[in-house]
C-alpha cells in the first residue's frame, strides 16, 4: 500500500511586493574645512540626486522612507580634530541638504538621519584597493595588522613616498558627506497582476511570472504563464515547475521532456528527475536522483518511501517524520507505532487515509469505527477490492 508516486518539488519565485532602492550622491570638503562649497551643490552629480529625489516624489508607487547624511573626516590629523571637523561637516552638509537640495527636488516631512565617521578607515581601504598605487599591498597589510587608527597613521606616513601619493590621490576623497535616499516602490497588487496576465503578460518579468503562477488555482492556467516564463527567458525554475506539474498529473514522460531543457540542475530538478522514475517503478534510478538532492523536504519524502519498500522502516521513519503524509501513517502503522499513526491521519477524510484509519481502529479493537472508515475507504475502486 506504499505510495510511490512521489512529491514533486516547485521552484521558488523572487518577486518583491515591495522594492527598495537607494541613490546616493556626496559632496566633498577640503583639508580641515566644513564649509560647503557652493559648486559641490551644482555638480551634475547632485543634480541627479535631485531629480530622483522629485520624481520618487511625485510617483504614486514611491514613497521615500528616509534620507541619510553621513560626514567623514580623512584617516590623517589628528582623533580629536578629526571628531570636531567630521561633526562640524554634518551640520553643513544637514543645513545645505535642507535649504538646497530638498528645496529643489521639493521634499518636505521626510525623516532626515545624520551622522558622522569621525575617520573613513573603510573607505580609505576601499579606494587604496581599487588603485594603482605602488605598495598597496604593503598599506593594507597594514591596515590588516593594526588596529588602533594612531599606530596606522603612524605607519602609513613612516612610508614617505608612499604618503605622498595618498594625499594627492586618496585622502582628498575622504573629506565628504554621502547624500542617500531611501525609498520603498509598492510593485503589483495580486489583483493588478492577475489582471496583467489575463491582459498581456507579455510585458512581465520572469518573476512577476513566477509569481503570478501561484495565484492561479487550475493548473491549467499556472502551466500557461509557466511556459510564457520558459519561452521568453529561457527559465530554468518555469521547466522545473512545469515538470512538477505534469509529475502531479502522474504525466512522467511530459515532465522528462521538461526536465531536459533545465540548465540549473539544482536539488529540485534531481528531486523532480526521481519522481519521474518512480512513477516508471525504476526506484534505483530514484534513489541516484535523491542522493544527488540533499536534504529537500521533497526529496526525504520521497526517500522515506523508497526506504519503505527495501523493509527499513526505521530509517523510513526518520524520513518521513513531521511530513504529515499518507506514507508517514503507513510506516507508523506497520511499525506498531499506531498512536502516531492516528495523529497523523487525525483529519483525514480521502479513501486511502481513510484506510488506513480503519487498519488503526481495527488493530486497537474498535470495529464500528474501522467498518465505517472502510465505507469511505471503498469509494477508490482498487481500494475496495
Amino acid at each position: 500500500l506504499v505510495k510511490t508516486e512521489g512529491v514533486p518539488a516547485f521552484e521558488d519565485d523572487d518577486y518583491q511586493k515591495v522594492i527598495r532602492e537607494q541613490k546616493e550622491s556626496q559632496i566633498l570638503y577640503t583639508i580641515n574645512q566644513s564649509n560647503v562649497r557652493s559648486k559641490e551643490l551644482k555638480s551634475a552629480q547632485m543634480k541627479e540626486f535631485e531629480q530622483f529625489l522629485k520624481e520618487a516624489q511625485e510617483n504614486e508607487r514611491k514613497t521615500i522612507v528616509s534620507n541619510d547624511i553621513i560626514a567623514y573626516a580623512s584617516p590623517d590629523g589628528s582623533m580629536n580634530l578629526n571628531n570636531r571637523l567630521s561633526e562640524k561637516r554634518a551640520k553643513s552638509a544637514e543645513t545645505a541638504f535642507v535649504k538646497t537640495i530638498s528645496k529643489k527636488a521639493k521634499v518636505k516631512n521626510i525623516p532626515l538621519n545624520v551622522s558622522q565617521i569621525s575617520e573613513d578607515w573603510e573607505g580609505f581601504q576601499e579606494l587604496v584597493q581599487a588603485s594603482d598605487i605602488p605598495d598597496k599591498d604593503l598599506i593594507l597589510r597594514v591596515l590588516s595588522m593594526y588596529s588602533d587608527p594612531a599606530v596606522r597613521e603612524r605607519e602609513i606616513k613612516n612610508m614617505s613616498a608612499v604618503f605622498k601619493t595618498l594625499a594627492d590621490e586618496v585622502l582628498p576623497a575622504l573629506r565628504r558627506a554621502r547624500f542617500i535616499a531611501n525609498v520603498e516602490y509598492k510593485n503589483w497588487t495580486d489583483e493588478e497582476l492577475t489582471q496583467i496576465i489575463n491582459q498581456n503578460m507579455d510585458q512581465l518579468d520572469e518573476e512577476a511570472l513566477l509569481y503570478g503562477a501561484t495565484l492561479f488555482d487550475k493548473n491549467e492556467a499556472k502551466a500557461e504563464i509557466y511556459k510564457a516564463a520558459a519561452k521568453k527567458y529561457n527559465s530554468s525554475r518555469a521547466y522545473n515547475n512545469l515538470a512538477a506539474l505534469s509529475l502531479k498529473a502522474k504525466k512522467a514522460d511530459e515532465a522528462k521532456g521538461y526536465l531536459a531543457k533545465v540548465s540549473d540542475k539544482n536539488a529540485i530538478y534531481y528531486n523532480n528527475m526521481a519522481v519521474a522514475a518512480m512513477q516508471e517503478g525504476n526506484y534505483d534510478a530514484a534513489a541516484e536522483y535523491l542522493a544527488k538532492a540533499g536534504n529537500l523536504a521533497q526529496a526525504k519524502e520521497n526517500m522515506g518511501a523508497l526506504l519503505i519498500l527495501k523493509g527499513d522502516y526505521k530509517s523510513a521513519a526518520t524520513a518521513l517524520a513531521g511530513t504529515k503524509s499518507y506514507n508517514e501513517a503507513l510506516v507508523n502503522v506497520v511499525t506498531g507505532n499506531l498512536d502516531k499513526a492516528s495523529a497523523v491521519l487525525a483529519n483525514a477524510k480521502c479513501p486511502c487515509k481513510s484506510y488506513l484509519k480503519a487498519i488503526v481502529a481495527a488493530r486497537k479493537g474498535d470495529n464500528t469505527a474501522a467498518k465505517q472508515l472502510l465505507e469511505v475507504a471503498k469509494k477508490d475502486e482498487e481500494l475496495a477490492k
